[in-house]
């Protein structure tokens, strides 16, 4: 293995062998001026996954180093390991599902991340596949091309494989070995060390299907998730009040989904314990609050919704017929 890559390619895998291929391929296809890696985590998986990353892996020593385990150790511990194991001055991520569909991807961020060293981080538009239909949409709509820690407490809008960062800032809190997301974890402490740079060009694609960990869980199991997350970050921050400020509220709006959602299923339980949450982490968000801004909503805002429901039901077919991108390959 190259010992001063400039970029280690992070990128964790389980049961993705009719993915993992293409994920592979589409970083070896990078262009750049400079050398880096690709560090596989491979967690166990019970497919023949560990077995094409291998095949892989003999045919590019010098390139890519695979990780495996015995037994499965979690997405957090997981990602631990291997980020640990990253060389790289930058450290990229493409998922086993996901892949990458620019040869110039890396060479592109790298380049504004040396020039513009206030940026810890850069990331661009993707595009969201949605296997199970075949529809498609496009990320990060009207997203400003500068923006802060600040901006990403208030909602995460970085996809984690456009994004590219800065390595060897910080080092990961215990806590970590046991979330069940680390993408915007990730952003979040890492957007401490600089600003985040956004570019609109389409350069990877994502992929969500049923066999994926986020897209299979039901929808109030997201939303705890989401919680979780945002709960441990508020705690890390706890004394930047301007960041928790930002957390707390998309915490809030989180949990105010999670309520509704709990009302509609009538599962008062749960209904009672993310109430219960929800005032502990922002009293602030007392019950009156939220019946004024959002349950009483006004004939005009539930036209122009129903509107919007139908604008991405068109939109939603309409993009069946556009063909998935795919990597190009140039001599």
């Amino acid at each position: 293995m190259n010992p001063d890559p400039m970029v280690s390619v992070l990128m964790l895998t389980y049961n993705h062998e009719n993915f993992i291929g293409q994920a592979i391929e589409s970083v070896l296809a990078q262009k750049t001026s400079f050398e880096f890696e690709l560090i596989i985590g491979e967690d166990c998986s019970t497919d023949r996954t560990k077995l094409i990353c291998k095949q892989y892996k003999d045919r590019f020593p010098g390139k890519i180093q695979l990780l495996t385990s015995d037994n499965n150790l979690g997405l957090g511990r997981n990602f631990m390991r291997t980020f640990n194991t990253c060389k790289g001055k930058y450290i990229a991520i493409c998922e086993g599902d996901d892949f990458w569909i620019h040869q110039n991807k890396l060479q592109i961020q790298v380049d504004f991340l040396e020039k513009n060293q206030e940026y810890s981080i850069c990331c661009h538009r993707v595009m969201n596949y949605y296997m199970e239909d075949k529809s498609k949409s496009l990320s990060n709509f009207l997203q400003q091309k500068f923006s802060n820690i600040i901006d990403l407490s208030r909602k995460n809008f970085i996809a984690n494989v456009s994004c590219v960062y800065r390595n060897n800032l910080f080092q990961l809190p215990e806590w970590f070995a046991n979330i069940s997301t680390y993408d915007y974890a990730m952003h979040m402490l890492n957007a401490q060390f600089g600003k985040i740079a956004y570019f609109p060009k389409v350069m990877a694609v994502y992929r969500q299907h049923n066999s994926a960990i986020w897209s299979e869980a039901p929808i109030n199991n997201k939303l705890q998730i989401s919680m979780d997350v945002r709960k441990l970050l508020i705690d890390y921050f706890k004394d930047k009040p301007q960041i928790t400020k930002g957390l707390k509220e998309a915490y809030a709006d989180i949990a105010y989904g999670k309520i509704k959602n709990c009302s509609i299923n009538g599962d008062k339980e749960e209904l009672e314990a993310t109430w219960s949450n929800l005032l502990n982490v922002n009293p602030d968000w007392v019950l009156e609050k939220i019946i004024s801004c959002k349950i009483n909503e006004s004939f005009y805002k539930l036209t122009i919704k129903k509107i919007l429901k139908i604008i991405t039901f068109i939109r939603k077919n309409l993009s069946k017929l556009y063909p998935l991108p795919q990597l190009k390959l140039k001599n």
